[in-house]
């Protein structure tokens, strides 16, 4: 069987993605298979990903019938998975020459599902610097209520043993901007712990012209975090142990909550989407009413 495998979604990423999959073919550890899926991009970014299919066959296509997006597109990758390691690498970043190497070394020294590891910050000039740079060392960490909050977010920055994955069966939502923290949500409250590693193994291009970061519109993003968190929310009732994870919640809800101030549009509406959400979730009384006085202000009334 395949080590890893690698998904890579693709789309108008022409400038930067012989950099992508000139890191992961020039790997040190060679035992993986790289999906790339072609999600109907408009410029040549595609050639060059036919370009490595046709002198290495690790590296494979699949492709969409129209463009879909990334959460599609990483749908898609591991519904085609065949390795016992799952790694997402997005066509605008690349690894670092020893990452497969260094984790496959760590995956086989724990039983943790999840390795997730640092990464480095690439600004447009080239320069750059490390996520985390407090050096903690190795670790496991367990998952409880106050640290769940710091493994939710990019499925990028870690690994997955694909029997997890099958067992799970975690999926990114399709159409919202802020699509990892669902699907890493899904996967970080069901296990135990996570093995943690200070080296940096992925490099996090910022800022790129035309990127999701870049085009995302502060409302939208809102209102997309308002979906995920319910259904976060949804997705743990469901499970039985929505109860385990209250305080996490009522971060995010308070998060989401102040980034308000800063806008106009849609403002009522988001502003009802918290207040409904307090309450589906039956947060104590005291907390709503408090909330309810807030919620007021805001609006102006």
């Amino acid at each position: 069987m395949t080590k890893f495998s690698i998904i890579v979604p693709v789309y108008n990423v022409e400038k930067e993605i012989r950099e992508c999959l000139d890191s992961i073919k020039n790997q040190t550890y060679n035992d993986f298979e790289v999906l790339c899926v072609d999600d109907c991009g408009k410029d040549s970014s595609m050639d060059i990903v036919r370009e490595f299919a046709a002198e290495d066959s690790r590296f494979k296509i699949l492709t969409h019938e129209h463009n879909s997006g990334v959460s599609a597109a990483r749908n898609t990758g591991l519904d085609a998975a065949a390795g016992d390691i799952i790694m997402f690498v997005d066509s605008d970043d690349w690894i670092e020459p020893n990452a497969l190497e260094i984790l496959v070394d760590k995956l086989n020294k724990t039983q943790c599902e999840v390795i997730m590891f640092n990464l480095y910050n690439v600004n447009a000039d080239g320069t750059k610097k490390l996520q985390d740079e407090d050096k903690e060392g190795d670790r496991t960490v367990k998952i409880i209520d106050d640290a769940l909050s710091g493994f939710i977010g990019v499925c990028w920055n870690r690994i997955y043993r694909k029997s997890l994955i099958d067992r799970l069966k975690p999926r990114f939502p399709v159409g919202l901007i802020v699509e990892d923290s669902q699907f890493t949500f899904e996967v970080c409250s069901q296990i135990d712990s996570i093995f943690v590693i200070d080296e940096p193994l992925y490099d996090y291009r910022r800022e790129r012209e035309g990127s999701y970061t870049t085009a995302d519109n502060v409302q939208e993003r809102i209102v997309d975090e308002l979906v995920v968190l319910r259904n976060m929310y949804i997705y743990a009732r469901d499970n039985g142990y929505d109860k385990n994870f209250r305080k996490f919640f009522l971060n995010l809800i308070g998060k989401t909550a102040r980034k308000i101030v800063s806008i106009t549009h849609r403002r009522r509406y988001i502003i009802t989407q918290i207040h409904d959400l307090l309450i589906e979730m039956d947060f104590p009384a005291a907390f709503k009413e408090f909330e309810a006085k807030r919620l007021t202000l805001w609006m102006g009334k």
